[in-house]
């Protein structure tokens, strides 16, 4: 699978004065660094490898088949809340969401509105605190910033909600993941991110 390295750039070492200062560094650098030595206080990071749309593509699709029957639930509760006609569960189709979509109405507009919130809020909550959705771990695949660290909540929380606006157009946001030089998607140079291996870093030169 294709991957694209990236050398992380040297973090000068804080002095006294900066010590309590919150430590944000330099964002990752996509150009290596060969050919010379570290200089007095900088500290070397470690190179990581960024992943490809295909990897990144079948873990959507892992994490898109352990929330299935959740989204079946609310889709549920929500057409027959909004008049959509279910009866019982074996009319729950999958062609129901196109005839849904052409007859429009509150029950197709809120199934689909319910289904991106939850997978929001799926995101959300596994990349915030440990990284990587059970998809992408499974893929060893794990979320950072541009400063080599898990992402802050409010850049899971942007990368999630430009990554909805890519999927609403035409999914062109997640393609462009196959074409970028460095595999990252809209969502992830809106938020400043990176989607890398997991387990796997080596040691850069200076």
């Amino acid at each position: 699978m294709s991957t694209y390295s990236v050398d992380m750039a040297k973090v000068r070492a804080p002095g006294p004065a900066e010590e309590a200062q919150p430590a944000t560094g330099p964002p990752l650098s996509t150009t290596a660094t060969h050919g010379s030595e570290p200089r007095d206080g900088e500290i070397p990071l470690a190179k990581v490898y960024v992943v490809g749309l295909w990897r990144r593509m079948a873990a959507a699709v892992i994490d898109l088949t352990l929330v299935a029957p959740v989204i079946a639930i609310a889709a549920f509760v929500v057409i027959k809340v909004a008049g959509g006609g279910l009866s019982t569960w074996r009319v729950l189709r999958p062609e129901l969401l196109l005839e849904l979509a052409l007859q429009g109405g509150w029950a197709f507009y809120g199934s689909i509105t319910l289904v991106l919130l939850l997978a929001l809020l799926y995101g959300f909550v596994f990349i915030s605190t440990v990284g990587s959705t059970p998809g992408l771990r499974w893929m060893r695949v794990r979320v950072i910033n541009i400063y080599g660290d898990r992402p802050e909540w409010w850049r899971v929380l942007l990368r999630g909600v430009s990554g909805v606006v890519g999927l609403l157009l035409l999914g062109l946001g997640m393609l462009w993941i196959g074409f970028d030089r460095e595999k990252r998607g809209l969502h992830d140079w809106i938020a400043g991110t990176y989607a890398i291996r997991s387990g796997v870093a080596h040691q850069a030169r200076g």
